[in-house]
């Protein structure tokens, strides 16, 4: 298996991280978009994930307190 066919496996599970919010994904997306890595290049693709990445809420994930971020929210595991 090469690259592509690895990004093109990987990207359903890197578009439902976007769902999720979060922004790691939006900007890895918009950078895949930008280059054309996996997807067919398109700037203005590329453009709208980079402005949710910078839109979407930080987070930290070494951070206990998941109440004030919505992706650590959604993906909170109980340990």
């Amino acid at each position: 298996m090469n690259i592509k066919d690895t990004l093109n496996n990987w990207l359903p599970t890197l578009l439902k991280e976007v769902e999720l919010g979060n922004p790691d994904a939006m900007g890895l997306l918009g950078y895949m978009y930008q280059q054309g890595i996996g997807v067919e290049q398109d700037e203005a693709k590329a453009q709208e994930y980079f402005e949710m990445e910078r839109n979407a809420p930080p987070f930290d994930l070494a951070d206990d307190d998941t109440s004030s971020n919505p992706w650590m929210q959604k993906n909170a595991v109980e340990v």
